[in-house]
C-alpha cells in the first residue's frame, strides 16, 4: 500500500478520535425550570442532602412528551424516604441519609434529544390518600407555579415559618458541579420555603461515543490493502 495514503488516513483517524475524546461535555438546551434536555447521552450522578416535612417522598425522573410527564422505569427513582423522617416532628421533621433514606447516592442517564423533568411525589403519613407531585418543569405544575430551585437549598429558616423567592434560582449548570437543587413539596399551606428536599449533582458528563468514523476509515484502510495486494499479484 501507499505509505503516503496510509499515512494520511491513519493520521485522520487519530484526529478524529482526539475530537470525540477532547469535546467538551456541556447541556445544550436546559437544566432548570423550562426542562432538561441534553444534545447527546449525559450522565448525572445526585447525591442526597436532608429532606424537611411530614410528607413521605420519592425524587424520580420523567420523560416529558407533548406537555405529559411519564416516570421512567425502571431506573428512574433517585432517592426515596421510608418514613416522613428521622425522629417525626423533631428538628423540624429533618431526614437525614442513613436514617430516613438508605440510598443517599444515585445516577440517571439522560438521552440525548429526550426532553425530561425531576418529580418529587409526596404522600401524608397520616392520610394515605393524599398524593401530590411536584415537576423541575414550571409549566406542568398547576397554575405553572414554580417548585424546584436551581443553584440553592431554599429557606435557611426553620421549616414552614418563611417563604423564599425563588426567581433568580431558575436554572443552572450541571457540568459545573456542585450544583444545589431542593423543592417545595407545596405542605404548610404551600409556605414556598424551598427546603423540603434537598439534593446536589456533584458531576455530570457526556457518554463518549464509539466513533463511528474511526470505524469507516479502518475498513477503507483495509480495503485498500486488499486492493494494493490483489494488484500486486497480478502484477507477479
Amino acid at each position: 500500500m501507499n505509505t503516503k495514503v496510509f499515512s494520511k488516513l491513519t493520521a485522520a483517524a487519530s484526529a478524529l478520535l482526539l475530537v470525540n475524546l477532547a469535546a467538551p461535555a456541556h447541556a445544550s438546551t436546559l437544566f432548570g425550570t423550562s426542562g432538561i434536555k441534553f444534545d447527546q447521552d449525559t450522565v448525572v450522578d445526585f447525591q442526597l442532602n436532608q429532606t424537611y416535612g411530614a410528607f413521605t417522598s420519592i425524587l424520580k425522573v420523567f420523560e416529558v412528551n407533548d406537555g405529559v410527564p411519564t416516570a421512567v422505569t425502571p431506573g428512574g427513582t433517585l432517592f426515596s424516604e421510608n418514613k416522613p423522617s428521622d425522629n417525626w416532628g423533631e428538628n423540624n421533621w429533618l431526614g437525614t441519609c442513613g436514617d430516613t433514606l438508605t440510598v443517599c447516592t444515585n445516577s440517571f442517564t439522560f438521552k440525548g434529544g429526550v426532553e425530561y423533568a425531576l418529580g418529587l411525589s409526596s404522600t401524608l403519613f397520616s392520610n394515605s390518600n393524599y398524593n401530590n407531585t411536584v415537576y423541575s418543569t414550571t409549566s406542568l405544575n398547576p397554575g405553572s407555579t414554580q417548585q424546584f430551585v436551581f443553584g440553592s437549598f431554599g429557606s435557611t429558616a426553620a421549616d414552614g415559618t418563611t417563604t423564599f423567592n425563588p426567581t433568580a434560582y431558575q436554572s443552572g449548570d450541571p457540568f459545573n458541579a456542585p450544583l444545589k437543587i431542593s423543592v417545595d413539596d407545596r405542605g404548610n399551606a404551600n409556605d414556598a420555603d424551598f427546603q423540603d428536599f434537598n439534593f446536589t449533582v456533584i458531576s455530570a458528563r457526556k457518554v463518549v461515543p464509539e466513533p463511528a468514523t474511526l470505524g469507516a476509515i479502518g475498513v477503507a484502510v483495509v480495503g485498500l490493502m486488499a486492493s494494493r495486494r490483489r494488484s500486486g499479484a497480478k502484477k507477479a
